[in-house]
C-alpha cells in the first residue's frame, strides 16, 4: 500500500480502502471492538457499532494522530505476510503470543496499552528495518 493516509496522494476511494484493510487487520488480530477504539486512538464516547462502518460506509477521519497508527499498522500487517509468507495463521499467533522483546506480553496487548508508542514498539520489534531507520541508525 504506497499511498498511506496522511499522503497526499491518498484519495477518498483509497482511503475508504485502507479503512477496510485496518479493520480487516483488527480483527484478524482477535481485537475486541472496544479495545479496536483504543487502538486507533479514537475517542472513548465513540459507540463500538460506528467500528462497523469504517471501510465500508465511511473511512477513517483525518487526524494526525488516527493516520499515524494507521501508517504503522499497515507497517505492521506488511511485515507480518514478509515473515510468515505462507501462512496469515502464523501472523496472528505471533500477534497473540507472550514475546520475550515485549516484556512477554502479547503484540496486541501492548497494542492495546501502549498507544502509537506501543504500536512502534511492536512494529519495531516484528520490522527490523523499520526499526534501523526509525533510530537513525
Amino acid at each position: 500500500m504506497s499511498d498511506l493516509p496522511n499522503s497526499p496522494e491518498c484519495n477518498a476511494e483509497e482511503r475508504l480502502s485502507l479503512a477496510l484493510l485496518v479493520m480487516t487487520l483488527l480483527n484478524d488480530w482477535h481485537i475486541s471492538l472496544k479495545d479496536q477504539l483504543l487502538v486507533l486512538g479514537l475517542p472513548k464516547k465513540t459507540p463500538t457499532r460506528y467500528l462497523k462502518k469504517f471501510g465500508k460506509d465511511i473511512s477513517l477521519p483525518d487526524e494526525n494522530h488516527i493516520n499515524q497508527r494507521v501508517e504503522h499498522l499497515v507497517g505492521i500487517a506488511e511485515a507480518l505476510r514478509t515473515t510468515y509468507p505462507h501462512s496469515a495463521e502464523m501472523g496472528t499467533h505471533w500477534m497473540r503470543a507472550p514475546n520475550r522483546h515485549l516484556n512477554k506480553h502479547s503484540p496486541v496487548a501492548v497494542l492495546i496499552a501502549g498507544g502509537l508508542d506501543g504500536i512502534i514498539k511492536v512494529r519495531s520489534v516484528l520490522d527490523c528495518s523499520f526499526d534501523w531507520h526509525y533510530n537513525g541508525q
